[in-house]
């Protein structure tokens, strides 16, 4: 068996520069986000929902196959820009990356939940399914239960159902058993 040398990075590093550069949420505001989504608007996700997801995919500065058998690197980044046999990402990248994979998420919850009920969904519940949307995808979401009871605002019920989804391949994954959790509380705390 051929040893593997996996070339990681810190995921507080890349968190902590995503948050200072894309949000308005931290404290002291000093000045505006020098980028913003598609939108216009800045990336609504806590720093603690960028820490669940963050620490849930890990951060690998060189290529590899994930549970789902798709090429990624990053913080979970499974984009067509994403190649084998190139050596190393710049954290540069993997920021960058992570960003705009968030702002996908956060443009899904915008469109599909928000648009639809005239309303931004309480932070927590944002946040939580900001993560469920990261890891599954916009349209795997859509089509599973949570999603009707987002848009009938039955926001408790649909917190409870996160740790149904723990599989991947007909596999109950830890990994997924403990994000589910993480996404679970802070889907139900209160602001």
């Amino acid at each position: 068996m051929r040893n593997i040398k996996k070339s990681i990075c810190a995921v507080a590093v890349v968190v902590a520069a995503v948050f200072g550069t894309y949000t308005t949420q931290d404290t002291p505001r000093r000045s505006a986000p020098t980028t913003l989504a598609p939108e216009g608007n800045p990336l609504r996700f806590s720093k603690r929902a960028m820490e669940i997801i963050g620490d849930a995919e890990g951060c690998r500065r060189d290529p590899y196959m994930c549970p789902a058998n798709r090429l990624t690197a990053g913080i979970g980044h499974a984009g067509k820009d994403v190649r084998a046999g190139v050596g190393v990402y710049s954290l540069e990248q993997i920021t960058k990356w992570y960003a705009e994979d968030l702002f996908g998420a956060q443009e899904c919850l915008e469109k599909y939940v928000e648009d639809k009920l005239g309303k931004q969904l309480p932070p927590g519940v944002f946040d939580a399914f900001g993560s469920f949307v990261f890891n599954m995808g916009c349209a795997k979401f859509r089509s599973y239960p949570v999603y009707t009871l987002l848009l009938k605002q039955e926001y408790s019920a649909a917190c409870a159902r996160l740790p149904l989804y723990v599989y991947g391949g007909g596999v109950k994954l830890p990994g997924l058993v403990d994000r589910r959790g993480k996404e679970k509380a802070l889907c139900l705390a209160q602001p």
